[in-house]
């Protein structure tokens, strides 16, 4: 064939033509599989931009419960028809329930600056959804640096006073 052979797959696999196509950021040449990668790479690419933007829009937000709150944007999730996005936060300052509902009240006004600032065609409803994995990363480090380990001087040594019974007693 005109395309490299792949690497063989197992025992008694014929090696099989590798499109140039896959792995480039381009589209496979099946009309089918084109269309099903072309809308999950937009997806992606609006996701992305989603996510940048919303993170420069909740530095403009006035509301003192967002503004104060130091508000990460982990993550963005647009549905396929772009009528709905997911808007993955943390925070490091403030009450999680009075920064959502900071959130929440000035969602019509982030969602004008998001747009003004992206050219689609549907801007969509926004919900909030608290992300808590730099917290618990963050708790987890914490934990790994505060680890001790014990020198043995020989790798068969144990503690005798873990081994006996009752009372200290040998039955």
């Amino acid at each position: 064939g005109a395309f490299p052979k792949a690497p063989l797959a197992g025992f008694g696999a014929e090696p099989q033509e590798v499109s140039p196509w896959r792995g480039l950021g381009q589209s496979p040449k099946n009309p089918t599989e084109r269309l099903i990668f072309m809308a999950n790479y937009r997806r992606g690419r609006i996701n992305d931009e989603v996510k940048k933007e919303m993170a420069s829009i909740l530095r403009d937000v006035k509301d003192p419960r967002v503004r104060d709150a130091f508000i990460s944007v982990t993550a963005a999730e647009v549905t396929p028809d772009l009528k709905y996005a997911k808007i993955y936060y943390s925070h490091l300052r403030g009450d999680a329930k009075e920064v959502a509902r900071g959130l929440k009240s000035s969602s019509g006004f982030i969602r004008h600056m998001l747009a003004e600032r992206m050219n689609l065609r549907i801007t969509p409803e926004l919900t909030f959804i608290t992300d808590d994995s730099i917290a618990h990363g963050a708790h987890i480090s914490s934990l790994i640096n505060n680890l001790t380990y014990a020198d043995n001087d020989e790798p068969g040594e144990t503690d005798d006073s873990t081994t006996g019974t009752k009372d200290g007693q040998d039955e």
